[in-house]
């Protein structure tokens, strides 16, 4: 709705003082959530899957439902999993050609700040990606999703980040700085019932301004709660334990990211270890080319420890290798 007030009462209206949001410092909560680059080992193992049990399927554009939920129980970030597909799949990875693939070599031998950059820049520069359509608590009409720049509102949203870092800012006050400051970011100016856009959990339609917190504001909580946590871009706190995240802080990794700089990932590289009943424990430190190929020769063990993989060579898991293209010598070695 719009309401037109005549110059003639204007003048006679009282004036008041009005002051935008501010993302001013804060405490954070009582449950810290560190970000890591974890979402390396992710790829690495979704890349492994992939190559192991249809590597065809991840290049083309997807998982089988029955191979993601698999997937899932092998992942740090399990909830992550459809932003890995499709960074690895803008990174070329693993390519038509997984076996010949320099570009799926270079990843796997790169230090993990390498790793870790190469996911967060092909992050930022994705088209493909939409964040809109990945906040969980919204549903789209699949038939006509809504047509929005992602990388420019990706870009706009970030820029509108508190530019301090190692700071803890509330999330309620940067939601409210982008209603203040660019409330039609992702939209064109006023046209808030052009979506057909509802609510996941309860199926009500969310259509006009009213629904902004719900939809926009949802965006910009999972922007920081999602991919910028997932990426080791954000730490994030809650007010108790997994309580949703109320505060957020940017790692030095964000500014290296919009400044076009290296990050740093303090790396203690650890060696496999192979039992003699062809038990194979990989720690999470040891070089990701390694588990790679070891994720390859053998059958993968649950559960997931915190820092290591486990698997275990078998006469199946074996001929499987083979027919990958790995002979005996190659696997001794």
């Amino acid at each position: 709705d719009f309401f037109f007030v005549p110059h003639e009462l204007r003048t006679l209206l009282p004036t008041t003082a009005s002051s935008s949001p501010e993302v001013l410092p804060t405490e954070p909560g009582v449950d810290v959530r560190s970000a890591d680059p974890a979402l390396v080992d992710d790829a690495v193992t979704v890349l492994a899957y992939a190559r192991s049990f249809g590597a065809s399927n991840l290049a083309r554009g997807g998982l089988a439902t029955a191979d993601a939920r698999r997937l899932r129980s092998f992942l740090r970030k399990p909830q992550a999993l459809p932003l890995v597909l499709e960074l690895l799949r803008a990174l070329h990875l693993p390519g038509d050609d997984p076996a010949h693939s320099q570009a799926l070599r270079g990843f796997l031998l790169a230090p993990r700040a390498a790793q870790l950059r190469q996911l967060a820049q092909a992050w930022l520069n994705c088209e493909e990606w939409n964040d809109l359509l990945q906040v969980p608590s919204l549903h789209f009409d699949s038939a006509a999703p809504p047509q929005t720049a992602a990388v420019q509102t990706r870009q706009l949203l970030l820029a509108l980040l508190p530019g301090a870092a190692d700071t803890w800012h509330s999330l309620n006050d940067f939601v409210a700085l982008v209603r203040t400051a660019a409330p039609d970011f992702q939209r064109a100016p006023g046209d808030y019932d052009a979506w057909y856009v509802r609510d996941a959990q309860t199926g009500a339609a969310l259509r006009g301004a009213a629904h902004w917190e719900q939809i926009d504001g949802a965006l910009v909580r999972f922007l920081v709660c999602g991919p910028l946590h997932w990426l080791g871009l954000a730490d994030l706190a809650g007010a108790e334990a997994n309580a949703p995240a109320s505060e957020f802080r940017l790692t030095p990794h964000f500014f290296s990211l919009i400044s076009a700089a290296e990050f740093s990932v303090l790396e203690n590289p650890q060696r496999l270890v192979l039992q003699s009943a062809g038990t194979i424990t990989v720690p999470v430190n040891a070089p990701r080319a390694d588990r790679y190929q070891a994720a390859r020769l053998a059958d993968w063990l649950l559960p997931l420890q915190p820092e290591s993989y486990s698997y275990q060579l078998t006469t199946a898991s074996l001929r499987r290798a083979q027919l990958q293209g790995i002979d005996v010598r190659q696997a001794l070695a």
